[in-house]
């Protein structure tokens, strides 16, 4: 059976040893401002190639802009 994660509301395929910084490459985010959350619980930066994500988790991954 596949397993699934949820990222910004879409259903994306999950694997064993998943990283955040792995969802981010597959997703092709690039953006240099990005905010992480894993089940409601931020991800710091320098911490997405190590932080794995668990199976079935809600992931949100938010670009942050400047305006004024």
């Amino acid at each position: 059976m596949d397993s699934f994660i949820t990222v910004n509301g879409d259903k994306h395929p999950w694997r064993e040893g998943m990283t955040v910084q792995d969802l981010l490459d597959e997703k092709r985010y690039t953006f240099r401002m990005l905010s992480v959350w894993i089940n409601d619980k931020p991800v710091e930066r320098d911490r997405f190639s190590s932080t794995p994500i668990p199976e079935g988790a809600k992931v949100q991954v938010v670009h942050m802009i400047s305006g004024g």
